[in-house]
């Protein structure tokens, strides 16, 4: 059986230069089979050709890590996202309450006749103060400015 096929240099092996590619970079050259040739080994050595250039294990292990890994940090990201959201929450909440009990302490120290004039009722003080920290609808401001004539 005669081929004809590119031989490497035995001695370039053993000295690699910059130029040189690195054996997965290298062209793959199959043997062109002589006339008296059989096609079984040429298939054999184009399956060989095809099986090297499929990644190996490490290959895929490598790439899995790094999946993994951008897979974590993108998770993470997600639930510190969703923690610094929470606390902001918490927060705006907390503050709400606090402005609702500073209104309430307020119009607590007002007098009968006083709320009277301002139009309440002290039974509608903590609802009055839900509703000017908006932990309410604002009904009785609107239902006040359509009595008088006002529409929003």
């Amino acid at each position: 059986m005669q081929t004809n096929t590119e031989l490497l240099d035995p001695l370039e092996a053993l000295e690699p230069s910059r130029d040189q590619l690195t054996h997965r970079e290298r062209p793959i050259v199959f043997p062109r089979p002589g006339p008296a040739a059989n096609d079984v080994d040429a298939a054999n050595l184009a399956l060989d050709a095809i099986a090297r250039s499929k990644p190996g294990a490490w290959e895929l292990h490598q790439a899995a890590r790094a999946w993994r890994s951008y897979a974590l940090g993108e998770i993470l990201a997600a639930m510190a996202m969703a923690v610094a959201t929470l606390v902001r929450e918490a927060h705006a909440a907390h503050v709400r309450r606090r402005e609702a009990k500073a209104i309430r302490a307020a119009l607590g120290e007002l007098d009968d006749r006083m709320l009277k004039d301002l139009g309440l009722d002290r039974s509608e003080i903590g609802s009055v103060a839900a509703e000017m920290t908006g932990d309410a609808e604002r009904t009785r401001m609107l239902s006040a400015l359509t009595r008088n004539g006002f529409l929003i």
